[in-house]
């Protein structure tokens, strides 16, 4: 998304939202190019904005879990790859950024949904716990990755090692307390307020085209 201009990345969204919105469960992810606070970036940027504005209109929490960059290139980095589901779910998924190799300058992100978990939903921002990772105790890690198993198909593998890992994080890390972006139930959106805001959309693209050519004069 990044070649794409603010106004066509709102309509994407859009159109995004207007999917998932008749839909339930939902579970989105992505490279979204986009920056906020409320997923650990220094600043929220217009992308960020835009994003936050379009999610405030579904019943969606954020999954990503401590402020660790899920990009990286030379020595900038960035939280850009983000995962959101239904927040009646968000309890019983796992989101876990992985340091395997991708031969890509985004890292791995494995999330799972626990169909038969009894978990409650998300806690309040204030409770919610992330990862302090420079706080890693690398030998303790190493020693309880050792012990890590796994036997049946490919798919009870991948969730038996990504839950062993997660239980290791939680041995081996310490928490820290994180913003949450978990929002409730949106009752008030209708399609009234949903036409309403395509209007706003649709003005304000050829505003910020002429914005753009200005700026190249």
């Amino acid at each position: 998304m990044a070649s794409l201009t603010l106004a066509e990345f709102a309509a994407i969204l859009d159109r995004l939202a207007a999917d998932a919105r008749g839909r339930s469960p939902t579970l989105l992810a992505g490279d979204f190019n986009a920056w906020a606070v409320d997923w650990g970036s220094a600043t929220t940027n217009a992308r960020g904005r835009t994003l936050l504005e379009v999610l405030s209109t579904l019943d969606v929490a954020l999954l990503n879990v401590g402020q660790e960059h899920t990009f990286s290139r030379a020595e900038a980095g960035s939280v850009v790859d983000l995962t959101f589901a239904s927040r009646s779910k968000a309890g019983q998924c796992r989101w876990i950024l992985s340091g395997v190799y991708t031969a890509s300058d985004h890292a791995a992100i494995f999330t799972t949904l626990d169909v038969g978990s009894t978990l409650p939903p998300p806690p309040p921002a204030q409770q919610r716990k992330s990862f302090k990772a420079d706080s890693l105790d690398t030998q303790a890690f190493a020693l309880r990755m050792q012990r890590v198993e796994a036997t049946g198909d490919t798919e009870d593998m991948a969730n038996s090692v990504m839950s062993q890992m997660l239980s290791a994080c939680e041995e081996c890390i310490p928490f820290r307390s994180v913003h949450s972006s978990h929002r409730d139930s949106v009752y008030w959106w209708n399609q009234e307020i949903a036409e309403a805001r395509k209007d706003c959309v649709r003005a304000r693209r050829p505003y910020q085209r002429s914005r753009g050519s200005q700026s190249h004069l």
